[in-house]
């Protein structure tokens, strides 16, 4: 499995995006349905994060819906906003802006629900959560998100995160 997946990485990033389609559908075919499973829930976020890189918004969100209604009944939240983001990410890449916010409106009430209303989130939550306030021109509210985020970033972070995070900053200060 792991060497699948490594393959899986080096074809979505380096080599041909045919053959990442490929590994990445047969991880998926391996693992057909969302699970708390570690190695299955590894698997499919693979997969599912080499659509995203490929661009097949469609196809993620609704898997990443799927893996986040499983991880959020199963009380797995950090798995739960992990998948959630990667949702409302693709609706708003895709342009469906009414999705994303109903989206994000349940991710937040699944924390509510649970009294975590005011958890450290993960740095995508920020992200994603500013990029909905600057769709609605709601900056003050976006800077603040944004401010959360930069907080939450780790040393070592994904270079596409910390980019993602500057290059919104940016955007709000216009």
């Amino acid at each position: 499995e792991y060497f699948r997946r490594a393959n899986l990485v080096y074809h979505t990033s380096y080599g041909d995006s045919a053959i990442a389609l490929q590994l990445a559908e047969s991880l998926l075919a391996s693992y057909p349905e969302p699970t708390v499973d570690a190695i299955a829930r590894t698997s499919r976020s693979y997969a599912i994060l080499a659509f995203y890189r490929l661009g097949c918004f469609r196809r993620i969100s609704a898997l990443a819906r799927e893996e986040w209604k499983v991880n959020d009944s199963n009380g797995s939240l950090y798995f739960a906003e992990y998948f959630g983001t990667i949702a409302i990410d693709t609706l708003i890449a895709a342009g469906q802006l009414r999705l994303a916010r109903e989206l994000m409106r349940d991710l937040e009430r699944s924390f509510e629900r649970r009294g975590l209303s005011e958890q450290v989130h993960t740095t995508n939550y920020y992200l994603v959560s500013a990029m909905l306030a600057m769709f609605d021109k709601q900056y003050e509210r976006a800077k603040r998100e944004l401010e959360l985020g930069r907080d939450s970033i780790a040393e070592g972070l994904v270079p596409r995160i910390r980019l993602a995070y500057h290059a919104y900053a940016c955007r709000v200060e216009r």
